[in-house]
């Protein structure tokens, strides 16, 4: 968390603030779904698919 919100904090010097925030919203989205898809790949492994 604390790594997010100092990349917000340059991203904010950057960008003007709509742009900032759609461009982390597509961050934390992308980190989200890779995160995810870690996950259920791991999972299925524990389950044996």
């Amino acid at each position: 968390l604390a790594a997010a919100s100092s990349t917000d904090a340059s991203l904010n010097q950057i960008l003007p603030p709509s742009q900032g925030i759609e461009m982390r919203l597509s961050i934390q989205n992308s980190e989200q779904v890779a995160n995810l898809s870690k996950e259920i790949s791991h999972l299925q492994h524990l389950v044996g698919f």
